[in-house]
């Protein structure tokens, strides 16, 4: 009796599908998509196996080489053509397309693919790789490049040396939170700044309703993103008394809930109050570091080091 094998791979299990005469199904199984697991179902048949067939794919040259060392006789299909007979299936499972893959196998409707060996699948691997790091690194040159011309600064012919160095000279002095408000005195008052950046909860109201929504996800995204990844570095991972430097002088205390970020997060943009009060009150536009020194006094006095250690090492 010929026995045919269909086998449909994913990356966690392979649907199996055995075959017998005139196409009836002997058994169907899972089995986790590993050489040995394959060859041990194999081997555990009380039949002669006539031909193993898998779709040509990210795993099947792996699978193969390890079926067929095992003494299996296992083909690689062509992939275009074994879906193209499987487009004809109105419920398209795991298990079904293991029987069709079986199906076709058995009447040979098919076109076996060369499975290339290990040193040549090393070589193209690398060869691949090596060009998707080529394109990330052209596409991302290109891409500073565009940047820097809408503001009139011009890389011009640089060595990849020299590259690095230009940048830096290009953009020195340019921080997120000056490039992201401008003139913080178009806000006429210091509370506007967190709907503008999109931090405050929406509101849906109808008659009765009245349902309190996630953050309006309005303004700057950037400058969102970096507010939010701040303060989420901060509410994880500070340890004991020990702080990190940032751009304003805020005192977090460490716990392991996550409703440390939102309490980091308000403090950024109370800081960033302090910040556009200080320029309204002075009529200047200052930079966000001048107010820093002057709230990390206050904030010193305020949060003594003893004080600050003893609500670190609480639960």
């Amino acid at each position: 009796m010929e026995i045919f094998i269909g086998l449909d791979v994913s990356l966690a299990s392979t649907a199996v599908c055995v075959l017998g005469e005139r196409g009836k199904i002997l058994k169907e199984a899972d089995v986790i998509s590993e050489p040995e697991a394959l060859v041990s179902f194999f081997k555990d048949l009380p039949y002669a196996i006539t031909g193993i067939g898998l779709e040509a794919g990210p795993l099947s040259q792996w699978l193969h080489k390890g079926i067929s060392e095992a003494g299996q006789p296992v083909v690689l299909m062509e992939t275009r053509r074994v879906k193209k007979a499987l487009n004809a299936c109105a419920i398209k499972t795991d298990r079904r397309v293991a029987q069709g893959i079986a199906r076709l196998l058995q009447m040979g409707w098919f076109s076996e693919v060369h499975c290339k060996s290990v040193p040549a699948q090393e070589t193209r691997a690398l060869l691949t790789a090596r060009k998707a790091i080529q394109n990330a690194l052209i596409n991302l040159e290109l891409s500073v490049r565009g940047v820097l011309r809408n503001f009139g600064l011009k890389i011009g012919p640089v060595s990849k040396v020299r590259y690095d160095v230009r940048i830096r000279e290009l953009a020195a002095g340019n921080t997120m939170l000056q490039a992201a408000v401008d003139d913080p005195t178009r806000f006429r008052r210091s509370r506007d700044i967190g709907p503008w950046v999109g931090l405050t909860p929406g509101r849906d109201e109808s008659g009765e309703r009245s349902i309190a929504g996630a953050i309006t996800k309005a303004g700057d995204a950037g400058l969102r993103a970096a507010l939010y990844k701040a303060a989420n570095v901060m509410a994880l991972l500070q340890k004991g008394g020990l702080r990190r430097e940032f751009p304003f002088p805020l005192r977090v205390q460490a716990t392991r809930t996550i409703s440390a970020v939102p309490r980091a997060l308000k403090r950024f943009m109370s800081a960033m109050r302090t910040w556009i009060s200080a320029v309204k009150s002075t009529g200047q536009v200052v930079s966000p570091n001048a107010v820093t020194a002057r709230c990390a006094d206050c904030s010193s006095r305020r949060h003594p080091a003893s004080f600050v250690r003893s609500n670190a090492s609480r639960p």
